[in-house]
């Protein structure tokens, strides 16, 4: 086991305090007394982030707080002070509002068939159309076409569609008409355009038509932009075509329902939604982490870490969003057995940390609570609830409000999630040969009328069944949400 921490102190990382402010403070904590500095995280996240949750890149170290030289400096002045380091890692979740998470644009551009498309947690039958719902515009689909707020663009040899400051990657096969349209008749361009509508389909997912579709499609790309370079009076003649395809809605319109993606008002999210999120942040998609080739890679620089001993531990936020957070912990545990390992998990007065999940505890909000509850009178339960009762004129009971905010919260945030789960239910109805009752329909109703539990996996001494671990893969599907937790 690595080294128990005896105190911590908790440094929030930012592009205006990174790792060499972090460094000239090491003498004064030091002096406090801690043993371990407690970072945020310090993967590549979006660009001016001021937390460090909304990761886009786990194999680089956060170039704004400094790059991995600062980032070395930093541990070995830890190092010298005699003070350890615990890192908070986010395996729950990644960022997609950006083209910086590169794993996600190819998603975006290639649907099913991309080689990331089981790197996150799709629902591609969500869409008829295996198209990844994108709620983002504040307006109306065909009022956002009509102002002219949505725009298709030409970057180099890339083609985007703009919206505002968003940008969506152009499907490979849709640029071929693109390019035909601009220079009718140029058997150089017209050869790329064939080339490029010559791809396998989207929903081509098995291996080698992906690994083709990935080869082919730099080789093409790479060709258009020396093309563009060499000869920029085609690339001038595509771009005046772009722009009569803006002015026209019709047109613009057909071409948008050939991507891989669909723009919808963002209200939307609520129920319409194909790709597990943090709770109801739309920009922050679920990772399939049951996966273990997602495992690896996301975690290769954090073990990395943990092995050399730049990191006694890792504090690990939102377990309960994973699918299986105790196989989750497992292979944690195997690959760092020295760790020291917390997970971020709110335990009820009730409930215990499952004794099979490996880890050495929590963060404490369990312990956070009993401390603050010694500053409460108890006392004044009686005259405040009283008091709520009389100015509202609901019950004075805090567990009806309490249930009556879960059921409002999971109508309003997690229809889509809830919808999963009911056509889960009716699936395996069906499979068991249930009443008719049991449909997609009345899954939904009665998951309404459940009282919500957004905490996911069972509670300490609750049966449940676990996957053989040397058949972990054949639990997770490409098709369906694998988790229902947030």
């Amino acid at each position: 086991m690595g080294r128990t921490p005896r105190a911590t102190y908790r440094l929030q990382l930012t592009s205006n305090f990174g790792f060499d402010a972090a460094e000239q403070i090491v003498p004064y904590l030091a002096e406090l007394g801690v043993s371990h500095v407690y970072s945020s995280p310090v993967l590549q996240a979006v660009k001016g982030s001021t937390h460090g949750y909304d990761v886009v890149d786990h194999s680089r170290v956060s170039g704004d707080l400094g790059g991995p030289d600062a980032h070395q400096r930093l541990r070995f002045a830890l190092e010298r002070a005699g003070l350890g380091q615990i890192l908070d890692i986010v395996p729950n979740h990644m960022a997609i509002g950006t083209d910086a998470n590169s794993l996600w644009w190819d998603v975006l551009e290639s649907g099913p068939a991309s080689e990331a498309a089981t790197y996150f947690d799709v629902d591609w039958d969500a869409s008829k159309d295996n198209r990844t719902l994108l709620p983002i515009l504040g307006e109306h689909y065909y009022d956002a076409l009509e102002q002219k707020l949505v725009a298709v663009r030409r970057e180099d040899e890339r083609f985007v569609v703009s919206y505002h400051e968003h940008r969506y990657p152009a499907a490979p096969r849709t640029i071929a008409a693109l390019l035909r349209a601009g220079a009718p008749g140029d058997e150089e361009l017209g050869f790329w355009a064939d080339a490029l509508e010559d791809l396998p389909a989207p929903w081509a997912t098995d291996r080698e038509s992906s690994a083709r579709r990935q080869r082919h499609k730099s080789v093409i790309f790479a060709n258009l932009r020396q093309l563009f370079t060499v000869r920029p009076e085609l690339a001038e003649r595509v771009d005046a075509a772009l722009a009569e395809l803006n002015d026209d809605i019709v047109a613009l319109d057909a071409w948008l329902e050939r991507q891989n993606w669909r723009l919808v008002h963002w209200k939307n999210a609520t129920t319409e939604l194909g790709y597990r999120r943090f709770f109801d942040v739309n920009t922050l998609a679920g990772l399939r982490m049951e996966e273990p080739r997602v495992f690896q890679r996301s975690h290769r620089l954090i073990l990395q870490w943990l092995r050399d001993r730049t990191l006694d531990g890792v504090r690990i936020d939102h377990v309960d969003g994973l699918r299986d957070p105790e196989e989750y912990l497992w292979r944690l545990r195997n690959a760092a057995p020295e760790a020291y390992l917390i997970v971020e998990k709110i335990l009820l007065s009730d409930e215990g940390l499952p004794a099979d999940w490996r880890c050495d505890g929590t963060t404490g909000y369990d312990f956070m609570n009993e401390v603050n509850a010694l500053q409460h009178d108890p006392a004044g339960e009686r005259v405040l609830a009283e008091a709520w009762s009389r100015l509202s004129g609901r019950p004075a009971d805090f567990a009806i409000e309490e249930e009556r905010a879960r059921r409002e919260v999971l109508a309003r945030s997690f229809g889509a999630q809830l919808d999963a789960c009911a056509a889960g239910f009716a699936g395996g109805a069906t499979s068991r040969r249930f009443a008719p009752s049991r449909t997609a329909s009345a899954s939904r109703t009665r998951s309404r009328s459940a009282t919500p539990n957004t905490r996911g996996p069972p509670t300490a001494g609750t049966p449940h069944s676990m996957p053989e671990r040397g058949n972990a893969e054949a639990k997770s599907s490409p098709r369906r949400f694998s988790s229902t937790a947030i």
